[in-house]
């Protein structure tokens, strides 16, 4: 029943890293560096996905009186897709410009995680697409807040060995 939803960012997320990770360990591929130089186009092709859901009505917002007239709900609504389309194209542009500064290995991958899923976190407020836990956040919030702390101390951690 995937026409339904359910096909969330985290999900892709680990499924697409279970298959990059088993596809650069066949190629023989160094795993933080190509991460690094994937990363932006990752965020890129997020954000492209994201115009394809606000084409399509999913991942909408909460009503908005001044908000986008959607069709399929007969409301209008925030245009939340295209807030996370916009958030996650200026990401593109800023990781391919820290690739060129980056310090260690894995840096940019890292940074992909951590920005793009606070951006997640900060949309989640705008959506109107799932249930919250608590009347307070959602799952995939509750999520992004795991992947930010795992993120975080892996940078920390990768930060710390270059200085060794």
């Amino acid at each position: 029943m995937i026409h339904h939803g359910g096909l969330a960012w985290q999900g892709g997320v680990v499924t697409g890293m279970a298959a990059a990770l088993i596809f650069m360990r066949v190629k023989n591929l160094p795993v933080r560096k190509t991460l690094d130089i994937v990363a932006p186009y990752i965020a890129l092709g997020q954000s492209i996905g994201r115009v394809g859901c606000f084409l399509n009505g999913c991942c909408y917002g909460k009503p908005l009186s001044w908000g986008i007239y959607f069709p399929v709900h007969q409301a209008h609504l925030h245009p939340a897709q295209l807030y996370d389309a916009l958030g996650l194209l200026v990401l593109f542009f800023v990781l391919k410009e820290l690739l060129r500064l980056k310090k260690f290995d894995g840096q940019i991958f890292i940074l992909y995680v951590i920005a793009a899923s606070l951006l997640r976190f900060v949309v989640e407020f705008f959506r109107a697409d799932h249930t919250l836990i608590g009347e307070t956040l959602s799952i995939f919030q509750i999520m992004t807040l795991g992947f930010m702390s795992l993120a975080t101390y892996a940078y920390l951690y990768l930060k710390s060995r270059r200085r060794q």
